[in-house]
């Protein structure tokens, strides 16, 4: 009887949890503050003063000049130098295989 009613109280548990972690997921500036306040704190458990220095200025900046509009452009800016990149090999594909070049 024990066994008919732990089964599915552990299941539910499992299901809750995994939906309040969902829920929870950050992004975007929060996501790099996130990041730098984590090697903040491996640089002061490891005393690295220097580097401690560099990422207190990193999160600074960071608090005073993100907004989740600047990283998504950056994001659609990056994409978009790949995709010229891109269109480069195809044209440089195709002009290999006009001028009977196998190799690339």
């Amino acid at each position: 009887m024990l066994k008919n009613i732990a089964t599915p109280t552990i299941m539910m548990t499992i299901f809750l949890l995994s939906t309040t972690v969902q829920a929870t997921e950050i992004t975007g500036c929060a996501v790099k503050k996130q990041e730098i306040k984590t090697q903040i704190s491996y640089a002061k458990e490891y005393n690295n003063t220097d580097q401690l220095k560099g990422l207190q200025k990193a999160l600074a900046e960071v608090n005073d000049n993100c907004t989740d509009e600047s990283l998504k452009a950056e994001q659609l800016k990056k994409v978009a130098n790949k995709e010229e990149k891109v269109e480069e090999r195809k044209q440089e594909l195709i002009e290999a295989k006009e001028s009977g070049k196998e190799n690339k």
